[in-house]
C-alpha cells in the first residue's frame, strides 16, 4: 500500500507542517535525551564546572540529533502498521511524504554522527556510531522479536549517559564506577517500561511490570549515596528529586495495576519514560553540581509533560 500526502495548499500552510515535524520527533521523548549527557558527564566529573557548557555543546548536539534521527526512522518503518493502529499520525494520515522523513532521518543519524566527531573524541564518536545502528536495527526488526527491541532501546538510553560520562574523560575508577551504576539503573528502568508495552494491543500490562518499578526508587538512591549526606543543595536537592520521582513511580505504578484498558498503555509508557528527567536531574545533585544545573534539567519535565498534553489535544 502506497501513502500519498495530500497537496499543499496555495498559500502554503508553513505551521502546519512544523506541527507535523513537531509530532514526527515526539518532542516529549526527544527531551528526556540532553538530560542523560549531562547527568554522566556530572558523574564521571564530580560536578559540572566552568568548562561545561563548552565541553557538552556538541555532545547533547549529537545526541539530539541522532535521538530525532532515531524516531524519524521508526515512524518510516511503522508506518503501514499504524495505519491500523494510529491512522491519525502524520505518515498513515498522509499529511508528510514517507520519502522525505526517511530522508530526513538518515540526515540526521549522519549529522548525529559528524557532530560527536568534530569533539575530537575517538570515544564519543564511537558511541554515536553505536547509537545511530541501534537505532536503525531497532527500526528494521518491527513487531519481530519484541524483547530485543527493548533490549535495544533501553541500551541506547544507557549509551547517552555513556558518551556524558566520555565527554568528561577518566575522573577516577569510583567515579566510572559511579557512571556504570547510573548506566545499568537506566537500562533496568527503560527495559521495564518498554515491558509494559508487550501484548500490547492485545492484554494489558504484566503486573511484574508495575512491581519491578516499585523498586527503582530504592536503586535509585543507592546509585546517589555520595550526595544523599552532603551539605546544603546537594542533600536537599537530592532527597526533593528523588521524592518527586518515588511519587510519580507509585501512582503510575499503582495506575498500570488496575489498567484494563490496552489503549491506554502507549500514554503511561511515555509517562513512565519522563520519569527519567527526575533520575538525571537526581545524578547532578549528587554529584555536587549547581543548583542551577539541576534545575535547568528538571524543568524539561513539565515542559515535557505539556508537550505530551497538548500532542494529545491536537
Amino acid at each position: 500500500m502506497r501513502l500519498t500526502p495530500p497537496k499543499p495548499s496555495a498559500q502554503g500552510d508553513h505551521l502546519a507542517m512544523l506541527f507535523v515535524w513537531m509530532e514526527l520527533v515526539r518532542l516529549p521523548r526527544l527531551l528526556v535525551a540532553p538530560g542523560g549527557v549531562i547527568a554522566g558527564y556530572a558523574l564521571a566529573a564530580g560536578g559540572l564546572g566552568d568548562a561545561a557548557p563548552r565541553e557538552l555543546a556538541l555532545p547533547v548536539t549529537a545526541v539530539l540529533m541522532l535521538y530525532a534521527g532515531a524516531l524519524l526512522l521508526n515512524a518510516y518503518t511503522d508506518r503501514f502498521r499504524d495505519l491500523q493502529r494510529h491512522p491519525r499520525r502524520a505518515l498513515p494520515s498522509g499529511r508528510i511524504s514517507p520519502r522525505i522523513v526517511a530522508v530526513a532521518a538518515i540526515m540526521l543519524l549522519v549529522a548525529g554522527i559528524v557532530c560527536a566527531g568534530l569533539t575530537g573524541s575517538g570515544r564519543i564518536s564511537a558511541i554515536a556510531v553505536g547509537l545511530a545502528l541501534l537505532a536503525v536495527l531497532f527500526s528494521l526488526l518491527g513487531d519481530i522479536l519484541p524483547w530485543v527491541r527493548a533490549g535495544l532501546r533501553a541500551l541506547g538510553h544507557g549509551l547517552i549517559v555513556l558518551l556524558g560520562g566520555a565527554v568528561a574523560g577518566g575522573g577516577g575508577s569510583q567515579r566510572q564506577f559511579l557512571v556504570l551504576i547510573a548506566i545499568a539503573l537506566v537500562i533496568f528502568f527503560v527495559f521495564i517500561i518498554a515491558g509494559a508495552r508487550q501484548g500490547f494491543p492485545r492484554q494489558p500490562p504484566r503486573r511484574w511490570v508495575s512491581w519491578l518499578l516499585f523498586t527503582t526508587p530504592l536503586l535509585l538512591l543507592v546509585s546517589g549515596v555520595e550526595g544523599i549526606f552532603g551539605e546544603g543543595w546537594t542533600c536537599a536537592g537530592v532527597w526533593a528529586i528523588w521524592a518527586l520521582f518515588t511519587y510519580t513511580i507509585i501512582v503510575l505504578g499503582r495506575h498500570l495495576l488496575r489498567l484494563r484498558k490496552t489503549d491506554e498503555v502507549p500514554w503511561y509508557e511515555d509517562a513512565l519514560l519522563r520519569n527519567l528527567i527526575f533520575m538525571q536531574s537526581f545524578w547532578i545533585a549528587a554529584s555536587g553540581a549547581s543548583c542551577w544545573w539541576g534545575a535547568g534539567v528538571l524543568l524539561l519535565w513539565p515542559i515535557s509533560g505539556w508537550l505530551h498534553r497538548w500532542s494529545e489535544w491536537r
